[in-house]
């Protein structure tokens, strides 16, 4: 039984481990990505303060539309770039049946 447990163990480690390793492989040479993508945020930021700032009641519906557009655009933008990590309800409850067994 208890090689069996040992083997699972082992297995979903293996298992665990190795994307992050093929993650971290591709993503040589991220400082200066993520130096680019805080720019970037800064950039959007900014923008969208002077969106809220400018006075909307003497634009008419072209200038508008527009306005939204490009607000709609740096939201998207924001939350594509914003780090996610997803666990799915199988790997949830594998990860809590594993806790159970090995503690």
């Amino acid at each position: 039984m208890k090689s069996s447990k040992l083997i699972l163990a082992i297995s979903v480690a293996i298992l665990t481990l190795s994307p992050a390793t093929m993650r971290a492989n591709q993503s040589a040479g991220g400082a200066s990505k993520t130096e680019i993508n805080h720019t970037q945020a800064a950039a959007s930021l900014s923008r969208l303060k002077q969106i809220q700032k400018m006075d909307i009641a003497n634009m008419n519906r072209t200038q508008k539309n527009s306005l939204r557009a490009e607000v709609l655009n740096i939201r998207d933008n924001m939350k594509n770039q914003s780090p996610v990590i997803y666990i799915s309800g199988g790997a949830l409850i594998l990860i809590i049946i594993l806790l159970i067994l090995l503690l």
